[in-house]
């Protein structure tokens, strides 16, 4: 470790911990900057069901992947262009530094980078290696949701009052994004990553609520063992609540169908009909199999 390296970790009160498996120890025992988007909802990457299981120690960490790895040995590049591009020196603090929040020590963050802003104060960047593919989603000086997100939690954990997101696109060409912090932003997430971090010491699982989730209960329970479990009160609640849902589900899907029906008698031969300033209706012929389905759909646009 170097003077310099030593002398700002001390600044910015970062712990460094020797091995892999000792700081992946660490981050179970609390919430990361990555694991926000998780939790907000926002990654492309997991659900909050799958954290919640890797946190409380029903799966394993996930391994690494090809563009995990990519994104780690192309790192020190990415972070040498976002020098070149912007001036701003950055410090490396390593894949194994952890910083803490002062006001919710479980809630911690491992930056890619840390430069200064013009004041010299400390600041988060971010750097990603991105496919061509995403190059929209970086346009227009904006970034994913997911890694603004990230960011806003590594500037609230820092106390940083701005940060960089930086991504090398298609191996092309670099785009730096520079956010200042939100807090009315940062107001509504922190609360949620405190209740998700009492989910998990109190061993309470989140909703399942994706497909993503659901995959991930199915490997957990791959096979059923022919026994019978008692439900508990909630369980019981849940299910009248269930019952309840999938009746509505079903008046909702009949009364569709009625108006649909009344809508079709309306139009009769007719190409469209109109609804007022709404715009119009028109009926979609699909002709599949033999068969003619007819489907009523609403035009976004109004007629010319």
């Amino acid at each position: 470790m170097t003077v310099e390296k030593a002398q700002a970790d001390q600044e910015m009160k970062i712990t460094t911990y020797n091995t892999r498996e000792q700081w992946l120890a660490m981050r179970r025992k609390g919430v990361g900057a990555s694991d926000a988007p998780v939790i907000l909802g926002l990654s492309h990457f997991k659900d909050p069901y799958t954290l919640w299981c890797e946190k409380t120690g029903q799966m394993d960490d996930p391994e690494q992947t090809f563009p995990m790895w990519w994104g780690i040995a192309t790192e020190q590049a990415v972070a040498d262009r976002y020098v070149l591009e912007t001036g701003n020196q950055v410090h490396d603090p390593g894949d194994y530094a952890v910083m803490h929040s002062e006001e919710h020590p479980f809630l911690f963050c491992t930056p890619d980078r840390i430069g200064r802003d013009e004041l010299g104060r400390p600041m988060p960047v971010e750097l990603k290696c991105v496919t061509a593919y995403s190059a929209a989603e970086w346009r227009d000086s904006n970034a994913p949701l997911m890694y603004q997100a990230q960011l806003q939690f590594q500037m609230y954990v820092m106390g940083a009052v701005r940060g960089d997101l930086a991504a090398v696109i298609g191996n092309t060409e670099m785009v730096v994004v520079p956010y200042e912090r939100n807090e009315r932003f940062i107001a509504t997430m922190i609360p949620k990553l405190i209740d998700f971090w009492q989910r998990i010491i109190g061993f309470d699982a989140p909703p399942i609520g994706t497909h993503a989730g659901v995959q991930t209960w199915a490997a957990l329970h791959p096979d059923d063992n022919g026994k019978e479990v008692s439900l508990g009160p909630d369980s019981i609640a849940a299910f009248h609540a269930w019952k309840k849902a999938k009746e509505t589900e079903k008046a909702a899907k009949a009364d569709v169908e009625r108006y649909a029906d009344q809508l079709r008698l309306a139009i009769g031969d007719a190409s469209y009909g109109r609804v007022g300033q709404a715009g119009r209706l028109s009926y979609k012929r699909v002709q599949s199999a033999g068969s003619i389905k007819v489907e009523l759909t609403r035009e976004d646009a109004l007629a010319k």
